[in-house]
């Protein structure tokens, strides 16, 4: 988890954001041009970067808004590093709640299952895609 360092989004107090941690992975990956990538440790390392980020934010927001509770949900649940982290907050006197692992799904899953059912075909993928939609 601590081969690579990767950024943290400079975004305001309780929001999270992919944006730099994705293109600073992106440049770590092109950096192996040619030479074995070490998947497993970038992998880690950016496990490592979210879950930390999140639990900073969360024990911010904790201690910020007086609240006891803490309750994880969706897909990120399902992360294990995540869930141990949300979950050590209960050593600092706080409650920590989250479904089982079961229980614990991603929307993309459930948009993926509806296309698949909607068209029941894949013959054409060749779609553009758009970070930002203008109207």
């Amino acid at each position: 988890p601590n081969a690579f360092k990767l950024p943290e989004a400079k975004v305001s107090e309780y929001d999270f954001s992919f944006s730099g941690l994705k293109t600073a992975a992106l440049r770590l990956v092109k950096s192996f041009d040619g030479k074995e990538l070490p998947l497993n440790d970038i992998c880690a390392s950016f496990q490592e970067c979210v879950s930390s980020t999140l639990y900073k934010k969360v024990l911010h927001a904790l201690d910020e808004t007086g609240y006891k509770q803490v309750v994880l949900a969706g897909g990120v649940a399902a992360n294990s590093e995540i869930r141990k982290k949300i979950f050590s907050l209960q050593d600092l006197g706080y409650k920590a709640y989250a479904p089982a692992m079961k229980y614990c799904t991603d929307n993309a899953s459930m948009v993926a299952s509806a296309a698949f059912f909607f068209n029941n075909t894949f013959d054409n993928i060749d779609v553009e895609v758009f970070s930002r939609i203008k109207g």
